[in-house]
């Protein structure tokens, strides 16, 4: 997987994805449950503006696993 080949060449990556247990039989180390297989950073059934508020919540929980 991509994710891996970046880790290798020491970027740090955070993998959104929906299908958990295939980035975690990979060797994915930071893996981000998203809400949906089509829409992983966003819930389009929202208000536009609340669904903005929750791809930025949800981008920030991604990027918050980068520090660990």
């Amino acid at each position: 997987m991509i994710v891996r080949e970046l880790e290798k060449a020491g970027i740090p990556t955070v993998q959104v994805c929906n299908m958990t247990p295939v980035a975690d039989a990979v060797g994915v180390q930071r893996i981000w449950k998203s809400v949906s297989i089509k829409y992983p950073l966003g819930t389009p059934q929202l208000p536009a503006e609340l669904e903005l508020a929750e791809r930025v919540r949800m981008t920030r929980e991604a990027l918050k696993m980068l520090e660990q």
